[in-house]
């Protein structure tokens, strides 16, 4: 070969996959040791503004150059990629192991939903997601265009899940998409989600329903743990969280009972009155 001739050539990746898979807990540790490296500079520096000795002045000089090089290198070892670096090259970033197996997590708690149900007998149903008329109130719901008519984007499949208990079929459940146009920045609202419902007729109380729904919970949660082990492992090792906790069978504690806990606590409550998140937050963590 005396010549090669380059026709195209592609351009460079935006980000490597080792940037994309570092732990959360490497970049943390070193974020603070370039805070600590520039407290130090700082200091140093205000230090040599202070000083009037030229030896004194040399020796500190050097050693602000020490940190400024240590700094340098700290910053440039490890790359933080923001959130919308990822996003605009989202096909790049899915395959890292770590949302791999977060992908796999997210199915198997939807099997382990539908093992749990299937099991009591429940039926899979699949319900419209194009309305008439808001399913749980008119205030946040999307319309969109229908033909010449307006339709709504479901907010949930309520209605139906009650038309078939009424049709005595004992006890449905749906995995599928839910819309609410909730305009709000906080973790507890979505504007899209998949959501895992399901609906049962109780026979003589409504504590029936609650502890199916803490049977459940329990479910998923040893699932999880026994059989994608290694998938929470994956995530554990980028996302670093604390093991799962439960108990068997699940605890369940009355609303005034509640009440007291957070009164104890030191968290001025009436006795019927409504937690906010904040009181919920503390409540998890005295339950804890």
């Amino acid at each position: 070969v005396e010549r090669l001739f380059v026709v195209s050539q592609a351009s460079a990746l935006p980000f490597s996959m080792g940037d994309a898979s570092r732990s959360e807990t490497l970049l943390k540790e070193q974020r603070e040791k370039v805070e600590a490296i520039e407290n130090s500079i700082h200091s140093l520096t205000e230090k040599l503004n202070q000083s009037g000795a030229s030896e004194q002045e040399k020796k500190e000089n050097e050693q602000l150059n020490e940190l400024i090089k240590e700094k340098s290198h700290e910053s440039a070892r490890y790359v933080h990629l923001p959130l919308n670096t990822r996003l605009n090259n989202r096909v790049l970033d899915l395959r890292t192991s770590a949302n791999h197996a977060i992908f796999s997590l997210q199915s198997a708690v939807g099997q382990l939903f539908r093992e749990f149900l299937l099991s009591r007998k429940f039926i899979e149903i699949h319900t419209p997601k194009l309305l008439g008329t808001a399913s749980e109130g008119g205030a946040s719901c999307f319309e969109v265009k229908y033909f010449k008519e307006t339709a709504i984007l479901a907010q949930s499949p309520q209605f139906y899940k009650q038309m078939v208990i009424a049709s005595d079929f004992g006890g449905v459940f749906e995995i599928g998409p839910v819309f609410r146009a909730e305009n709000a920045q906080t973790h507890r609202h979505l504007c899209e989600f998949i959501g895992l419902d399901m609906e049962m007729e109780f026979k003589e109380h409504y504590h029936e329903v609650v502890e199916l729904l803490g049977e459940l919970f329990v479910y998923v949660f040893e699932g999880l743990e026994k059989r994608f082990s290694k998938e929470l492992n994956t995530v554990r090792e980028q996302y670093p969280f604390e093991p799962l906790q439960w108990r068997t069978p699940t605890l369940r504690i009355e609303y005034p009972e509640a009440m007291q806990m957070l009164r104890e606590a030191g968290i001025e409550i009436g006795e019927l009155e409504d937690m906010n998140t904040a009181q919920e937050r503390r409540l998890g963590e005295l339950v804890k």
